[in-house]
């Protein structure tokens, strides 16, 4: 057993479990804050079970409840796959939805959201955003990104090589996506699981951290290795920000394309996405001036000032889109996005805990903006544009700004 791995046993084995008491909006909160009109159901999907990288998909959506079933459900974590004596309480996530629930087609179809999660994480450490944009009318897919998913954090290779997965995992996500949008065709087809209820029509990509890079790349922007080698021979004390250019050949082969003599690539993305959210995206630096400028989709940008990754603001300044919004909390760090289940503790398990921030504090920013942004670009809904303006968004020690919106 790794020395790495067994550090990581007895942190996780060290938790102990913390009661979250629940949040309730005040009267006069911003919108969507508060809990959807509808129930959520939940169903699971395996995307290319026969191939070499099966992806496991959970879908959330719009659902019926006509019995006033709670709506509860626990997330399986996968850890207990490399941790098989884990106590029970590590496993799981709770949450709020209805497994396999009868989907509500009456108000459909509905736009989709593809999520992608961050490296070494779960798609269940957001269930509870995915959870919320499906009460708000919105067919959410999240898959699990073999190679750099959360139980691949407790197998990691090497730290000499371990930067390698995620490389790969750049174009693997982007394959992910696709496979994602080309099932949801499949799903609101006559006979599929959600027949007549997503509109494939409206799509948008939203990612955290490495998921973050995943939704640039889907919007069109264009890898430019050239600027990155530039930025990174200026930028000493950075090479954790700059081990991708180690592995531009093997990324271009993942890609199965050529790399081009000058470093800029031709964009991986995909026609379908209308929109895209990034939160604290990763090697933001991947992508010079003209590869975010690209970028002509409406895209919202979330992050945190306190965030040790660079240049995050540059996808918001450097994209061409007409219409975009910038997002960001004064000195939070890397992780406000997630939320852990209730065994984990702070100091003992990090990941979705920020010492500058009451987390549930941001999840209300970030969920009300976010079914904001999602209902005016793929619904061209006027009271969620309303809830864009700059005049409108007053959350404390939150930064917005727009432009188009």
């Amino acid at each position: 057993m790794s020395k790495s791995l067994l550090i990581r046993m007895s942190l996780l084995l060290a938790l102990v479990p913390l009661l979250a008491a629940p949040l309730t909006a005040a009267q006069d909160a911003p919108t969507y804050i508060a809990r959807g009109p509808y129930p959520v159901g939940m169903l699971e999907l395996v995307l290319n079970a026969e191939s070499a990288r099966p992806l496991p998909v959970t879908v959330w959506y719009p659902a019926l409840n006509p019995d006033g079933l709670p709506e509860e459900i626990l997330y399986d974590t996968g850890i207990r796959a490399v941790l098989p004596d884990i106590p029970d309480m590590m496993v799981h996530f709770p949450g709020r939805a209805l497994l396999n629930a009868s989907p509500d087609s009456a108000g459909g179809p509905y736009p989709l959201v593809v999520y992608s999660h961050s490296a070494t994480a779960s798609r269940f450490f957001t269930a509870f955003y995915q959870e919320h944009l499906a009460s708000w009318g919105l067919v959410v897919m999240a898959a699990e990104h073999s190679g750099s998913a959360f139980t691949d954090g407790f197998v990691a290779p090497p730290p000499e090589v371990e930067v390698m997965p995620y490389a790969l995992s750049v174009a693997l996500r982007m394959a992910d996506v696709k496979a994602e949008l080309d099932y949801a065709e499949v799903m609101t087809a006559a006979g599929g699981e959600l027949e007549g209820v997503i509109d494939t029509d409206r799509s948008a990509v939203i990612g955290w951290s490495l998921g973050g890079n995943t939704a640039l790349v889907a919007a069109g922007a264009r890898f430019d290795f050239a600027n990155m080698t530039e930025w990174c021979a200026a930028e000493s004390g950075r090479e954790e920000h700059c081990r991708l250019l180690e592995y531009v050949s093997e990324l271009a082969s993942a890609f199965g394309i050529d790399p081009s003599s000058d470093g800029l690539w031709a964009s991986q993305g995909d026609d379908r996405v209308d929109a895209i959210i990034t939160m604290a995206q990763g090697w933001a630096t991947a992508f010079g001036e003209e590869g975010y400028a690209n970028i002509t989709i409406p895209v919202m940008t979330m992050l945190g000032t306190g965030d040790p990754q660079f240049e995050i603001r540059r996808s918001y300044d450097l994209v061409s889109s007409a219409q975009k919004a910038l997002v960001a909390f004064e000195s939070a760090g890397h992780t406000i996005y997630g939320q852990c289940p209730p065994a984990f503790i702070e100091g003992s398990f990090p990941f979705c805990f920020d010492p500058m921030w009451d987390i549930a504090a941001a999840h209300e920013a970030i969920n009300h903006l976010s079914v904001a942004f999602l209902l005016t670009t793929l619904r061209g809904d006027e009271d969620a544009r309303a809830a864009l303006a700059p005049e409108a968004v007053s959350f404390p020690d939150v930064t917005y700004e727009a432009t188009g919106l």
